[in-house]
């Protein structure tokens, strides 16, 4: 027990913490063989999301210091990737392609959208070396082979690049005796670096989308359309029935002019067609006791009251 020898036991948070403490010794050492030693290696595979988040951010400070030593030389640059290679390999033989997967495309996100101009040689050279070491007599390699598929990129590495990675894999193929065409993972690895190197102008055309026309006349008409039209129409009949119902209640004289509720009454009556607005026009003034007249009659002169004129009662 610790506490018979002397010492004190730590928590698993103590412990936690000298980890992240020591990593970040290590991430930020002056010397190249600590801060780019076995001990690094063993901190960039914290980079992967499933770790802690403190070790996470030491790692990602060790990954953009090596990435800015990559600006001084192309051999700081080949470190650069060559410590991200050794590391998913490390994690593969470890832990397994999966592992070795996920770490990959974690460095994959940190690279940004483009490589650097100082980085793109450095990138053959390290993925050219690391793609002829899976290729062994016993084959123990060849998954990794999976992983590194996604490294041929055309947007990081160039295309004489890749066909040159590809020439060296068959090579190596070859000699070790394994069958490029028939073994499963080089068989993969090929066809995706097929696929990264072929011309846009070799690539098959897109479909071409059917006319405006063509589409509009496929398409079936929608169903909205019937009752827009009948909407229509009703309208239109409100409007003719509106401009009929004025000619037939002209303002009359004072003393005949018509009544809101015998202009309801008139309305009420009213039918679309000239025939029946007519007729409504006779039945109104034969209500009002022949004081009307049809919209076709002559305007006669007031009808004189029954009453004496001013005059003569003067008189």
């Amino acid at each position: 027990s610790g506490e018979a020898d002397g010492t004190k036991e730590l928590k698993p948070s103590d412990e936690f913490l000298l980890a992240v403490l020591a990593s970040r010794t290590i991430a930020e050492h002056d010397h190249e063989k600590v801060y780019a030693g076995p001990l690094a290696l063993l901190i960039l595979t914290q980079c992967e999301r499933s770790r802690p988040r403190p070790l996470r951010e030491v790692a990602s400070i060790l990954f953009k210091r090596l990435r800015e030593h990559g600006r001084l030389s192309e051999d700081f640059a080949k470190q650069f990737w060559d410590m991200q290679l050794e590391a998913i390999t490390g994690l593969y033989i470890c832990s397994g392609v999966e592992a070795a997967n996920a770490l990959s495309n974690a460095f994959m996100r940190q690279w940004g959208p483009r490589i650097m101009p100082w980085l793109e040689r450095p990138y053959y050279r390290a993925l050219k070396g690391a793609v002829g070491d899976c290729v062994t007599a016993d084959k123990s390699k060849l998954d990794l082979l999976e992983v590194l598929s996604y490294w041929m990129r055309t947007d990081f590495i160039q295309e004489p690049f890749m066909r040159d990675v590809v020439g060296h894999l068959r090579r190596l193929c070859q000699v070790a005796g394994i069958d490029s065409d028939l073994e499963t993972q080089v068989a993969r690895f090929l066809q995706r670096a097929a696929v990264s190197c072929t011309p846009a102008s070799a690539m098959p055309p897109p479909p071409v989308p059917p006319p405006k026309a063509a589409r509009a006349a496929a398409s079936p008409a929608p169903a909205a359309s019937s009752a827009q039209a009948a909407n229509e129409e009703e309208m239109l009949e409100e409007v003719m029935s509106e401009e009929v119902l004025e000619e037939v209640l002209e303002v009359p004289e004072v003393g005949l002019a018509a009544s809101p509720v015998e202009a309801a009454a008139a309305t009420r009556t009213l039918a679309p067609s000239p025939a029946a607005a007519s007729a409504s026009s006779v039945g109104c003034t034969g209500r009002r006791g022949g004081g009307g007249r049809s919209a076709g009659s002559a305007r006669r002169p007031p009808t004189p009251s029954s009453g004496p004129r001013p005059s003569a009662v003067a008189a």
